[in-house]
């Protein structure tokens, strides 16, 4: 489909800035401690452009059915924590819309290699901070 390299992410980085999603998730881990992971997304109706993401980057597509027989099911590609990070820097120099967001990614992101994975807790600044990069990210979506 594509001759070279660029022009394949070129494309994929258009496709992610209309139809992706830049994400801080907040959840729980294992031991019901509040943890934050960065997650991207990109859903379509066809799931081509889905492999295309999968084959260049890896990550995981999901099938969503829809209880309407009039709306086609939908389906999800996704990445996590450094997969997300390292996808969101390939694609960066292509990106228009999405570069704020790709920034506090980053930042994010690098933030968390100060976290030691054996404290299953974060401390309360810690989790100041991750909130507040979470909240954020959900504003420069609204812009």
């Amino acid at each position: 489909m594509f001759k070279n390299k660029n022009t394949r992410l070129a494309y994929l980085a258009g496709f992610f800035d209309g139809e992706g999603c830049i994400s801080i998730i907040k959840g729980k881990n294992r031991l019901g401690n509040t943890q934050y992971s960065l997650r991207v997304i990109v859903s379509n109706t066809n799931d081509y452009v889905l492999q295309l993401y999968k084959f260049s980057f890896g990550g995981r597509i999901q099938k969503r059915k829809h209880d309407n027989p009039k709306w086609r099911d939908c389906y999800a590609w996704c990445l996590d924590s450094t997969q997300a990070y390292d996808f969101l820097k390939c694609l960066y120099p292509y990106f228009v819309i999405k570069k704020a967001e790709a920034d506090l990614a980053f930042e994010f992101q690098e933030n968390q290699s100060t976290y030691d994975g054996r404290n299953l807790k974060l401390n309360d600044k810690e989790l100041s901070i991750r909130e507040a990069q979470r909240i954020l990210m959900q504003e420069l979506k609204r812009r």
